[in-house]
This record gives structure tokens, C-alpha cells and sequence, in this order.
């Protein structure tokens, strides 16, 4: 079990990316924009071949985590898989990092126990079995994660309804349906003045304007459920508990 780790600052924003096959309308740069609906895909007819995204993260950073934010993703045919690969030097193999990672709806994660410090990665996909005969992911987030000293005591959810409701003079009600969404509050009763420090650091990347991953227990086998693509309602204050010591709350929404 792990403490609740945040994914903060993304390598893969500034990579210089490429993809063995690429959709012109849909192209691979799109896995770096914000929105995960605006999506990257292969060109159509996988027929069993293998699709590869590479990314040159420009220098040796630390890694460790690597998630897709939506996918059309089924790899249940013989021989079907998904593998994050890694190498320190583009005349090195493949094979630094060789991991086949398990294909979980909507939210994939890949947390690693230690840190991971190579320049260039590789996606590759083999997904014959995919009904719509393309590969599409949307976000990928690849980078460091914070993890707190001492877990959450309290999350709290909020359901929210962006649709827009009107009455008529009559009475009678109307509605405009729109996405519905969470909020969440999570409450820390003690974070350490380490963490306040390493905190800074994360705050002066995302602030409240630009987006990041919660992931509640890294190490449990439903990770995906409890790992959000959120950004910040409320700016983080910390209110000293004793010496060395300090009380958080963390508002955040999850991003449409």
C-alpha cells in the first residue's frame, strides 16, 4: 500500500515525439495537449502489426510513472499487448525498461517502485483483436510523482452538473444536459515541513491553471479507479499543527 502520490510534472509535454503510424487529423503531438478527448490515432488496419510512440524527453529525467488518460484499447486477441520500453542513448536496444503493462478501461497506470532515469521511451501497441481497427489514446502522462509521508485521513466527494436549468412562466422545467463531474475535497491531518518544502515545487509547476494526476494507492491492484486527472480549486495553505508539522486540505475537480 502506498500514501496518496501526486504526478506533477509531465516529461512527455516536451518530448520530441514520432509514431510508426499516424492518423494526419489525428496526429501523435495531440497526447501532449490538456484536453484527453483530443486524441492520437494510427492509421486504420492493425492486422496484428505492432504501432510504436517514441518520445526523446530531450535529456535523463526522472520517471516514475507513466499513465494514458482514455483509449480505445482491447488486446484480448493471441499476442496482443501493451509495452512501455526504454534505452539511455538512441544507439542503445530497447529493453532498459520492458514492461508489459495490463489494459484496465479508461485510465491506464504504470507507478514504478524506484526512480527511472532515461532519455528516450518507446509505446509500442499490438492490438489486433481492436474492433475499430485503429490505435487512439489520448492523454499520456510520463514523469516524477510526490507521495506523502502520511496518507490522506478524509476524502470527500461532490457531484457536479454543469447542464443548464430553466422554468418556464408556467412552471414547467426545461433543461440544457451537459457533463457531470466530481469534485473532491481530501484532508491531511499532519504533512511534514519536508513535504511542505517538496510541495512548493509542485504548486510553482501546476498552480491552479494547469492540469496533474492523484493517484490514491499506487500499489493496489485497482489503481485506475482511484487515480484522477485533476487541477486546483483553491490555492494550498497550511495550517500549523505543531512543530514541524502542518494540517492540508486539497480541493481539486476532475477535468472533462
Amino acid at each position: 500500500m502506498s500514501n496518496m502520490r501526486v504526478l506533477w510534472k509531465n516529461r512527455w509535454d516536451d518530448a520530441t515525439l514520432s509514431a510508426s503510424s499516424e492518423d494526419p487529423d489525428y496526429p501523435v503531438s495531440n497526447t501532449q495537449h490538456r484536453w484527453h478527448t483530443r486524441t492520437y490515432r494510427s492509421e486504420p488496419g492493425l492486422s496484428g502489426a505492432s504501432i510504436d510512440i517514441e518520445a526523446d524527453l530531450g535529456d535523463d529525467y526522472d520517471v516514475q510513472a507513466f499513465v494514458i488518460k482514455n483509449h480505445n484499447l482491447n488486446m484480448t486477441g493471441s499476442g496482443d499487448e501493451l509495452r512501455l520500453q526504454a534505452r539511455a542513448s538512441d544507439a542503445d536496444p530497447w529493453g532498459a525498461i520492458n514492461a508489459v503493462i495490463p489494459i484496465t478501461p479508461g485510465l491506464i497506470i504504470l507507478p514504478f517502485r524506484n526512480i527511472k532515469n532515461y532519455r528516450y521511451w518507446r509505446i509500442r501497441f499490438i492490438d489486433s483483436s481492436n474492433s475499430e481497427g485503429y490505435i487512439e489514446v489520448g492523454r499520456i502522462y510520463l514523469g516524477p510523482s510526490f507521495e506523502f509521508y502520511y496518507d490522506i485521513r478524509t476524502r470527500s466527494p461532490v457531484f457536479k452538473d454543469l447542464s443548464l436549468v430553466k422554468r418556464s412562466t408556467g412552471g414547467q422545467i426545461s433543461s440544457d444536459q451537459r457533463s457531470r463531474f466530481k469534485e473532491w475535497t481530501f484532508t491531511f491531518s499532519a504533512v511534514r515541513a519536508d513535504d511542505v518544502d517538496s510541495l512548493w515545487d509542485v504548486w510553482v509547476e501546476v498552480g491552479k491553471s494547469r492540469e496533474y494526476f492523484l493517484c490514491d494507492d499506487a500499489d493496489a491492484a485497482l489503481a485506475y479507479q482511484e487515480t484522477w486527472y485533476v487541477q486546483n480549486l483553491s490555492e494550498w495553505k497550511f495550517d500549523p499543527r505543531e512543530k514541524g508539522y502542518y494540517r492540508f486540505t486539497l480541493e481539486v475537480e476532475t477535468l472533462l
